[in-house]
């Protein structure tokens, strides 16, 4: 039997890099290595959008 990787999204939406939030991320994605899992970390802050969504944005024409 083939076993696979787990595979571990972490998403961090704080916007302050040195968080109690991104210090909790850092930890989770410290002992999802150490368990041999695959790691994807998507940092919100890193994101260029505009977060004030306007009825224009959705408007179709």
């Amino acid at each position: 039997m083939v076993t696979q990787r787990k595979k571990v999204l972490i998403i961090q939406g704080h916007p302050v890099s040195n968080s109690f939030c991104d210090a909790l991320a850092k930890a989770y994605k410290t002992g999802a290595l150490k368990a041999n899992a695959k790691v994807k970390e998507i940092k919100i802050r890193d994101i260029e959008f505009n977060p004030n969504l306007s009825s224009k944005t959705f408007k179709r024409e």
